[in-house]
């Protein structure tokens, strides 16, 4: 969002609709890996399509608390 100082970036997380990704889904690591390839590819698409830089990726909802706590 040029000029407004608003940065935009995709949040992915588990392929959940229903919950907005904030449930555990029982996911194959490779299928996991590949919903959140396609839902980061989507987003660029759109934000190259519309000219706007993207400044970051984040997890979202259930997956990032899930990184999280296996992080340490």
């Amino acid at each position: 969002m040029q000029g407004t100082g608003v940065a935009i970036g995709p949040h992915p997380s588990f392929p959940d609709k229903e919950g907005f990704g904030r449930r555990m889904i029982d996911i194959d690591l490779e299928d996991l890996e590949k919903s959140i390839r396609q839902q980061i590819e989507l987003f660029l698409e759109v934000a190259d399509s519309l000219s706007t830089p993207v400044s970051h990726i984040k997890l979202h909802g259930r997956l990032y608390n899930e990184v999280a706590k296996r992080k340490n």
